[in-house]
């Protein structure tokens, strides 16, 4: 029963129609979800209501309660979506679009032109995506109702993350979803000679979540700034020049939603001379402190947190400080909660440490061809280093760092710092013409050779395996 004398605000007080409540919930349902219980959820939302509620509030409402019975059954995910939808479509369209039958044979797609030219006049959209493609056909090839294939978490990353916003303040959103991943796929065949055909076989695939491209291309492709690469791999000098340089080159990319790996292993220790000035250096953790504060500083697109991981070799002097860097216990200064850390280990630590041996830890400014050697040319030179009186060294027991690693891994370093192996990633390595892999990404699946002068870039997208399997 409707509670009497309710009110609901729009700009003024209305008597409260709940037969849009339940309209609201039919248009969601459609006919291919048989299984939830749409006057349930449309009772329980009458019960909840209060006097000067408003439109917007029991749509919410609406959503809350609906998702609350997604553990009951997978249809109830995918009605979720649907009425985030809704709320999507009102923000767009400042209507509500239930009371329309034809919607998504009409309305959805005939926003289009409106939409373009808006992304354009505010300088987000590439012009070129208008002046270059037959945009009757790729409204034709549009299918609004692909955006019913959401469920709810997937439909609350895209209103959150992906599609445009407008330029007021409070932003909103004026893209919707099928604009979207038809943008990113105009965007990526922009320069194909049949770009129409080409665009729209991978709108298909998008849409039809059988391929997902990752976020920088998700976020990117067909704006004005289409940076569309994944990762990138830096390794940096051990100069002040280069290191700078090296924060700047993380700071642009982050900007524009990269996901960064870069070396640190060429850093000499903290008690290095420093030949220019005659001093001692303070080693590698202040300048992995910047690149923290940097890290923390440039977001990725406005969308998310800046992500960095620093790689290093464990014969590094100051291997023990850079685990510690994800200590909460650590001194603030020398603390980095915002980058991951990562150990690039050679295979002889592991060799030395299931044989219970001693392990040599060095300053890369006294061994700096370690860093560009690996297999059996890096073991030579290693022990060479080990026998050498004249090179400064600390040698420690293998087992005394790995323990340390374990600890930090179980608990005080957060699952850091990260393990990847250096000389099966260079055995493996196709273009070691072109160098030694210093270092892999931020998500650790990529190896590619760099140097002071060329950066690694990964471009990735997934196969929905799940959409491949027959019922």
């Amino acid at each position: 029963m409707t509670p009497p004398e309710i009110t609901v605000t729009r700009s003024v007080k209305l008597k409260l129609n709940t037969q849009k409540i339940l309209d609201s919930l039919t248009f969601a349902k459609s006919d291919d979800l048989t299984k939830v219980d749409i006057n349930k959820i449309y009772q329980e939302v009458i019960n909840s209501l209060y006097d000067g509620i408003s439109t917007d509030e029991i749509l919410q409402l609406t959503i809350k309660t609906t998702s609350s019975y997604i553990s009951k059954h997978y249809e109830y995910s995918y009605l979720t979506s649907r009425l985030m939808l809704q709320k999507l479509y009102k923000e767009v369209f400042d209507e509500s679009v239930y009371e329309y039958p034809d919607f998504y044979e009409k309305k959805y797609v005939e926003y289009y032109d409106k939409y373009l030219d808006y992304g354009i006049s505010i300088n987000i959209i590439n012009p070129e995506l208008k002046e270059k493609y037959n945009l009757e056909k790729i409204k034709a090839a549009i299918k609004p109702k692909r955006d019913l294939i959401f469920k709810e978490m997937g439909m609350g990353r895209v209103y959150k993350q992906y599609l445009l916003k407008t330029n007021t303040d409070p932003q909103t959103v004026f893209e919707l979803p099928q604009f979207w991943l038809m943008r990113v796929a105009m965007g990526l065949n922009l320069h194909e000679e049949n770009r129409e055909e080409k665009a729209i076989e991978y709108y298909n695939l998008l849409s039809k979540q059988l391929v997902m491209s990752s976020t920088p291309t998700l976020l990117n492709s067909g704006r004005i700034r289409s940076q569309c690469s994944s990762c990138f791999l830096l390794t940096t000098e051990d100069s002040l020049e280069n290191i700078y340089k090296t924060y700047s080159d993380i700071a642009a990319l982050s900007k524009y939603a990269g996901g960064i790996g870069v070396d640190f292993s060429s850093i000499r220790a903290t008690g290095s001379m420093i030949k220019g000035t005659n001093g001692k250096s303070l080693g590698l953790i202040p300048f992995l402190k910047v690149l923290d504060s940097s890290t923390a500083a440039v977001n990725q697109g406005g969308v998310r947190k800046g992500a960095v991981a620093a790689y290093i070799e464990p014969w590094h002097k100051d291997v023990f400080d850079f685990i510690a860097s994800k200590y909460v216990s650590v001194e603030e200064n020398r603390r980095c909660p915002n980058i991951h850390t990562v150990l690039w280990v050679p295979d002889l630590f592991m060799k030395r440490l299931e044989e219970n041996e001693k392990w040599t830890l060095f300053s890369p400014s006294d061994v700096p061809d370690l860093h560009e050697t690996y297999g059996k040319d890096f073991e030579e030179r290693y022990i060479k280093y080990e026998n050498d009186p004249e090179i400064p060294k600390e040698v420690i027991e293998a087992n005394k760092l790995w323990e340390e690693v374990i600890v930090s891994l179980l608990g005080k370093g957060f699952g850091h710092p990260w393990i990847t192996f250096k000389d099966p990633s260079n055995a493996a390595n196709p273009q070691d013409h072109v160098g030694v892999v210093h270092n892999s990404n931020l998500c650790t699946e990529i190896l590619l050779p760099t140097s002071k002068d060329e950066t690694a870039v990964c471009n990735l997208a997934s196969i929905n395996l799940a959409q491949f399997v027959m019922a």
